[in-house]
């Protein structure tokens, strides 16, 4: 028996999802016309925002971690952040006891001396600066934090491990990207996971974007551990008596507007700085009919069902009670299968207490 052995259908570009749910409603060959068109991406758009509210769609999770600021209890989101479905309090420890060195001039010592206030400052383009913990100690980086001082400055950087005089190995790469400054003039602590972490002597920030690095401190720390934080309704967040409590962040209430906030509570000491959290993040637009559209293949049935029930309303109404159908039908069925997997366990409970 002989197959393909492609599987090319993984991902299927617009149109062709387009014209087969305008055929199943029975209107072949209308790709010509451009108004049709432009009500397929539109009602495949709406389409995807309202998949949104029927449940998680687990190809929409993704984590992602967030710098904690002392005395400070609120954070904006980026806006594709639909919601959250767990936050952690990420603690970690900060390696030391190594020796800085600063290409392009610049004391790198600043970046490794716990305070802010000072800097190493290049004063060339495309600089490096590094940490050598010494011949015959390595360390497992896994987590990078760098803090910067000029507010407006955006950095391109590769973040590398090396052994004695080897050549170093890229670790993690960081599109251009800016590195805020709060109102005091100090920078925000942007926190990196190392992918693939390796026990390397010597570890490395290079700018490749062609800016001048200008970083108030660098953290290569191990030792990485999340504790969860309680999610808690509105209501109860504004009950509590002291909001501006410090201490450690134990609970968050996720304010779910257009652009959404995140409060936690106590506000973070200066022990805390990074939060991880999972969020659902929005679908992208479709864009143009040359895309493909941001879902798995198993949900493909349930779209084009979608669309021609979306087409049929407006083009060929006496179609739209069946195509509904097919459509609740395939989605129900994608979404069922759209799960984790994960056997639950319940185990009785012999204590007496409950009658």
């Amino acid at each position: 028996m002989t197959t393909s052995g492609t599987y090319n259908s993984l991902t299927i570009p617009v149109e062709p999802l387009v014209r087969e749910a305008f055929e199943r409603i029975g209107i072949p060959g209308e790709l010509t016309e451009y108004q049709k068109l432009d009500a397929a991406v539109r009602s495949l758009n709406f389409m995807l925002k309202e998949w949104m509210t029927r449940g998680v769609n687990l190809w929409t999770l993704q984590t992602a971690l967030m710098p904690l600021v002392p005395r400070q209890g609120t954070y904006g989101l980026p806006p594709q952040v639909n919601d959250i479905t767990q936050v952690n309090l990420r603690t970690s420890f900060r390696q030391l006891n190594g020796t800085a060195t600063s290409t392009k001039s610049g004391d790198a010592a600043h970046a490794f001396d716990d305070n802010p206030q000072t800097a190493c400052t290049q004063t060339e383009k495309n600089g490096t600066i590094s940490y050598d913990f010494g011949a015959g100690n390595t360390q497992v980086i896994t987590l990078v934090g760098i803090q910067n001082k000029e507010a407006t400055q955006q950095y391109t950087l590769t973040i590398s491990g090396a052994q004695g005089t080897s050549a170093a190995v890229p670790l993690l790469t960081l599109p251009q990207q800016t590195y805020p400054v709060n109102p005091q003039g100090l920078g925000l602590i942007q926190w990196f996971e190392i992918p693939t972490p390796g026990a390397y002597q010597i570890y490395s920030i290079t700018e490749t974007g062609g800016a001048t690095l200008n970083i108030q401190e660098i953290y290569f720390n191990t030792m990485v551990r999340d504790t969860p934080l309680s999610r808690v309704s509105r209501s109860e967040y504004l009950s509590y008596p002291v909001p501006q409590q410090i201490g450690r962040p134990s609970v968050y209430y996720l304010d779910r507007q257009i652009t959404p906030v995140l409060w936690v509570w106590p506000t973070p000491s200066s022990v805390y700085n990074c939060l991880s959290y999972s969020y659902e993040r929005m679908m992208e637009d479709v864009g143009t009919v040359t895309n493909t559209v941001q879902i798995p293949a198993r949900f493909y049935e349930a779209l084009i069902w979608g669309l021609a029930w979306h087409m049929a309303c407006k083009y060929a109404p006496d179609k739209a009670e069946n195509a509904r159908a097919y459509y609740d039908a395939t989605f129900n069925q994608a979404s069922t299968d759209d799960s984790e997997g994960t056997p639950v366990t319940i185990y009785a409970d012999f204590s007496g207490r409950g009658g």
